[in-house]
């Protein structure tokens, strides 16, 4: 499934820059949370569903892995 939507911001170039990065990051984020919870489901262990739970495997996954995102939890 895909969802778009246009939303008109007025920013400058590097503050768009930035936007589209924690965008990409984000989209990195969730797309590392299915698959971690699919392989989690495999070997029949409790998906992670709670916010700290996920912020104590994504920063497992070592610093930079997602940008800015993975140092916020």
């Amino acid at each position: 499934m895909y969802r778009t939507a246009r939303v008109a911001v007025r920013v400058t170039p590097a503050q768009r820059r930035r936007c589209f990065g924690l965008l990409r990051s984000a989209g990195d984020v969730w797309a590392c949370v299915l698959e971690v919870n699919a392989w989690r489901r495999r070997r029949r262990d409790a998906p992670l569903a709670g916010y700290q739970e996920l912020c104590r495997e994504l920063s497992a996954s070592g610093p930079g892995t997602f940008a800015e995102l993975d140092s916020t939890g």
